[in-house]
């Protein structure tokens, strides 16, 4: 991967962990590979930040980010993927939403 990759992927999630790694799986597929997954977590407790860091460990190009603070929900967790973000072009991908693979 380049230090910047062209798209970023943010997903916020919460609870979701078995649509997640489907949602994961999708992004994995794309026979574009310039990507960044960015996953924010919103405090679940379903095994999501364990999974989600395994992910990463195995492909570089998904990185995970613990929300903190008492604000919470959807639009904070994307606004925190965004301003993690590194690509150029920024795709906002919900934790229960598939891509197809071109």
């Amino acid at each position: 991967m380049s230090a910047s990759p062209r798209i970023s992927v943010i997903t916020p999630t919460f609870n979701r962990l078995a649509l997640l790694r489907e949602t994961i799986a999708s992004v994995q597929a794309q026979d574009f590979d310039e990507w960044e997954m960015v996953v924010v977590d919103d405090g679940s407790d379903d095994g999501t930040a364990e999974a989600v860091a395994a992910l990463a460990k195995a492909d570089p190009r998904i990185r995970f980010i613990q929300r903190e603070g008492s604000d919470k929900g959807g639009n904070v967790c994307r606004n925190l993927g965004l301003n993690a973000a590194r690509g150029e072009l920024v795709l906002l991908l919900d934790s229960d939403d598939l891509l197809r693979p071109h």
